[in-house]
């Protein structure tokens, strides 16, 4: 006797969904609430990696109404886009019902786990550098434990030999190489996309981790990602202040991926972001902090970063935005920590924003902020 199928109709049962290895038969997202909260994608990517291999997937929505964009409402048109978008090739479509407003699929395309993780790290040279990215790869070692064989730590900058040895002794069993990042700034920009795409482009492994020297990562960090499903993850990111470890830079709510443009709705970071997300998205999209940035290299066509943009002029911002329109998705897993080893500014929120913030929650999650 096959088990009922799962619902997922609200951000409860999508959050418990998160998670789910090919463990389920029969799924049915119910995308008429799901669509209002601006999570159709994570609904969608978190079905095709909880169903097994020929598991079966029922969207329902409203009927349709029009072809077209309104104020007021998503239609299923809209609903239709952003299933083949984002995880059409995975499924054997049995039918598309405009009437009813449903999409009938089976899982016919296996999702497997990462093979294994390529960190990759822009270092830059210079001392304090140099005894953060020591610091740095101490970390990655430290979670590779039991892993070894399916790590490799890469480092893109002036890392001479007798460097890059040093590394290897606190590294033991894990393949340690030097990416060229001989790259001449021009003017004041720095061209850290260049140096991201030379370390995503010689990463060997599915699972890849670019990050910059002052991340270290946690303990279980390796074991983590290599039993996930993603396609862009945000870690959670703390850092040392006055004495206790608070949220930093890692998940960023922002109203657009135009840079160009006034941002139409408030940036949230940090815990305020990552408190709850799914329920933070209605009038925002999500990008992950250049600090640190993971990647199945699966899902990229080409590169992520855009090299004629440099440090500091929002490459990050850039890459999920364009992995965002390849159909991946850009998310978060708060259990999954690292350490930021520099503080650039303050991270804790000031005495005005902490009173006013229990209201401003409500209103975004509300799409009226």
């Amino acid at each position: 006797m096959n088990p009922s199928p799962i619902l997922v109709h609200d951000l409860a049962s999508l959050a418990a969904l998160h998670g789910r290895v090919e463990s389920c038969d029969e799924l049915i997202v119910d995308a008429r609430a799901l669509k209002q909260y601006g999570v159709l994608r994570h609904a969608f990517k978190y079905a095709q990696w909880a169903l097994k291999d020929g598991g079966r997937l029922l969207v329902t929505d409203e009927p349709a109404r029009s072809l077209l964009f309104t104020a007021q409402r998503v239609d299923f048109w809209q609903v239709r886009h952003e299933f083949f978008k984002s995880v059409g090739q995975t499924f054997l479509t049995e039918a598309v019902d405009d009437a009813r407003g449903e999409i009938r699929a089976v899982k016919q395309v296996s999702t497997t786990l990462p093979d294994g993780l390529s960190f990759g790290v822009v270092f830059g040279g210079g001392v304090h550098d140099a005894a953060l990215l020591l610091e740095a790869v101490q970390s990655m070692a430290t979670a590779s434990r039991g892993h070894e064989s399916r790590v490799e730590i890469l480092v893109c900058g002036p890392l001479d030999e007798e460097g890059l040895d040093r590394l290897r002794r606190y590294a033991p069993g894990i393949d340690i190489a030097v990416i060229d990042g001989d790259l001449p700034a021009q003017a004041t920009r720095i061209p850290l996309p260049e140096k991201k795409n030379r370390l995503f482009q010689a990463a060997r492994y599915q699972a890849v981790s670019i990050s910059h020297t002052r991340i270290a990562v946690g303990t279980d960090f390796v074991s983590r990602v290599l039993s996930q499903h993603f396609d862009v993850l945000a870690p959670r990111v703390e850092v040392e202040w006055q004495g206790r470890r608070v949220r930093y830079l890692d998940y960023i709510l922002i109203g657009s991926y135009d840079v160009a443009r006034r941002n139409r709705a408030k940036a949230l970071g940090g815990f305020s972001a990552g408190e709850n997300h799914l329920a933070m998205m209605k009038r925002r999209v999500a990008y992950v902090d250049g600090g640190i940035m993971l990647f199945d290299k699966r899902l990229v066509r080409g590169l992520p970063f855009n090299s004629d943009l440099a440090w500091s002029e929002a490459e990050d911002l850039d890459a999920c935005g364009t992995l965002y329109q390849q159909g991946a998705l850009i998310d978060h897993d708060a259990s999954l920590l690292c350490e930021s080893r520099v503080l650039k500014f303050s991270p804790v929120a000031g005495p005005v924003f902490k009173l006013t913030w229990p209201l401003k929650k409500r209103l975004i999650q509300l799409g009226w902020y």
